[in-house]
């Protein structure tokens, strides 16, 4: 005996669960991004069968639905779905939820670099500067090709990305629309580039997710909507052929194949209510943490309270800068927390300028830690004081406190510029431009001076004796020409000392390379000028900690955090 063919089929279950749903077992194909969320009612082939989301084939996704219908329950389900089924070197998270606080489940997961809540939303702007990094490096690096081809051909080198902000409405209202042309560009783009977002909506328009947004989101899932005319908005049909039983939380319509289905979508795990539901979760998502050796999801940038050199090292990009010595850190950029560098290619003498207890020898200490760190030639020149010697022993440097001392290093400093200088001649007269030419010499070892007082230092190399007169050519003749010979000279000035120099060449030459920092008021000083700081603000000193960074154009300055030099006490 063998039962018959149901005339009708089973009605979907009111409560489902992921573990419940065919999960396709076997090898995921590199580059993958997909999850089971529900059960679909399919009446043309008298079947149930598991529904899936698919970003890596279908792109972003949107979820809409009415007040209480389920949507922060379903991107908890998705979200849960996908750190199941992928690493954290697969799969990154970053998630923005001003709903329910369904998605904090997964903030201590190591797939996830970033949780931001209602009331955080200084975070906000940092999160959408750290996603068109992202997305202006993969350009970069994919050069016209899509992800999804970069990884079939050569494997998943980096992680798939996936933005999830639950309560679009609440989130627009908070931040005043302001990221609305960020959304848009991820909408538009980030898709190509492995780079996904997940939203939640009560619907498009004005106050929900605006049409500009939506029009470049083709996958929605829709669940409970208040009338007909709203599932056919947000599903971009003209027709309906049927509606989804109605009071059931998680109960909705999708297309599927071309048909407009319904469906149940399931919870992420089982139990009593929301708050266990979270609460398993989260203690999932530690044990996940604590056991996962491999590398963990990018950290949206942040400032600490406190910062010191211990902070910055840790950071992946401060790693970068010394390890291949490309750059010298300064701190953090104020807008947006990424670290903020001074390339060596555009670093020949910078100024640390300020008042005296502004942190110039502060930021000085934080350059000797670096320019060790890189292995390099450094010297420290420090007259009338001794703020810095044990500093300079610590990284065992070359420490000098006279002119005898400082002409005898210039003796031997001759030589190698000579050296070098017929080098860079050698090389432009290839045909080389000047990045390449910095690319040669960075063979060199670099070769750094601190200086503790420019004001000092300029006295004594124009001192009115045979030392002076001696040294006065050659440090006019290197500070103007000595650009691109892996030479450096970093100097603080206190800006009352800054007309004494006036009349000094190599002074002149000095702070003519518009590179520095100001840790001063900047209308206190007239060395740069600061077009883009308000002339109410040209008169008040930055905040502790802080100063206005200056790149080869002294008309735009970079508001930075400066951390401090020393090592936090264990």
């Amino acid at each position: 005996y063998s039962a018959g063919r149901r005339l009708w089929m089973l009605l979907l279950p009111e409560q489902l669960y992921l573990e419940e749903l065919d999960h396709e077992s076997g090898k995921e194909p590199d580059g993958s991004l997909r999850t089971p969320f529900g059960l679909l009612d399919d009446p043309f082939t008298q079947s149930q069968r598991t529904v899936w989301v698919d970003f890596t084939e279908k792109g972003s996704y949107v979820v809409c639905g009415s007040v209480v219908s389920g949507k922060s329950t379903l991107l908890q389900t998705i979200v849960c779905g996908l750190v199941k089924r992928y690493t954290p070197e697969q799969l990154n998270l970053y998630l923005i939820d001003f709903s329910s606080r369904m998605l904090s489940a997964f903030a201590s997961a190591p797939h996830t670099g970033g949780m931001i809540y209602e009331n955080e939303e200084e975070k906000v702007g940092r999160l959408f500067r750290f996603m068109d990094k992202i997305l202006q490096e993969r350009k970069k690096l994919l050069e016209g090709g899509t992800y999804t081809q970069y990884v079939r051909a050569y494997g998943q080198k980096f992680p798939a990305v996936l933005l999830v902000l639950d309560n679009v409405a609440g989130f627009r209202e908070k931040t005043k629309n302001q990221y609305d042309d960020d959304l848009l560009k991820l909408a538009r783009e980030g898709a190509g580039y492995g780079i996904y977002l997940l939203l939640s909506a009560g619907g498009f328009g004005m106050t929900e997710l605006p049409n500009r947004i939506a029009g470049n989101i083709r996958n929605v899932i829709s669940l409970e909507m208040t009338d007909r005319y709203k599932y056919m908005d947000v599903l971009h049909v003209t027709r309906l052929p049927l509606l989804p039983e109605a009071g059931k939380k998680g109960r909705g319509l999708v297309e599927e194949q071309g048909q407009i289905l319904e469906f149940q979508a399931a919870m992420a795990v089982r139990a009593w209510d929301d708050y266990g539901r979270i609460s398993i979760l989260t203690k999932w998502c530690e044990e996940q943490s604590e056991q996962w050796q491999g590398r963990r999801a990018e950290k949206i940038p942040e400032i600490p309270e406190e910062p010191t050199l211990d902070d910055l090292e840790k950071l992946r990009q401060y790693q970068i800068c010394i390890q291949e010595k490309i750059a010298l850190v300064a701190g953090y950029r104020k807008e947006d927390a990424s670290v903020y560098q001074i390339p060596l290619r555009r670093l020949y003498c910078y100024l640390l300028l300020g008042k005296p207890r502004s942190g110039r020898k502060n930021m000085l200490r934080l350059f000797m830690n670096e320019a060790a760190q890189m292995e390099g030639q450094c010297t420290v020149v420090e007259m009338g004081t001794a703020a810095l010697k044990q500093d300079a022993e610590r990284l065992k440097m070359d420490y000098l406190t006279d002119a005898v001392e400082l002409y005898q290093s210039f003796q031997k400093l001759l030589p190698v510029f000579r050296d070098r200088n017929l080098k860079k001649r050698e090389l432009l007269e290839k045909g080389m431009t000047e990045d390449e030419v910095f690319a040669e010499m960075q063979k060199e070892t670099p070769v750094f001076y601190f200086i503790a007082d420019l004001a000092a230092f300029f006295q004594t190399v124009y001192r009115p004796d045979k030392t002076g007169q001696a040294m006065a050519p050659f440090v006019e003749n290197i500070m103007e020409k000595g650009s691109l010979h892996n030479i450096y000279f970093i100097g603080c000035l206190n800006t009352d000392d800054a007309a004494a120099g006036a009349g000094w060449k190599a002074f002149q030459n000095f702070i003519g390379y518009k590179t520095g920092i100001c840790l001063s008021a900047p209308g206190s000083q007239r060395i740069y000028h600061f077009a883009n700081i308000p002339y109410t603000q040209m008169n008040r000193p930055p905040a502790k900690g802080n100063g206005y960074a200056v790149m080869e154009d002294d008309t735009e300055a970079t508001a930075v955090v400066l951390p401090l030099a020393g090592r936090r006490r264990v």
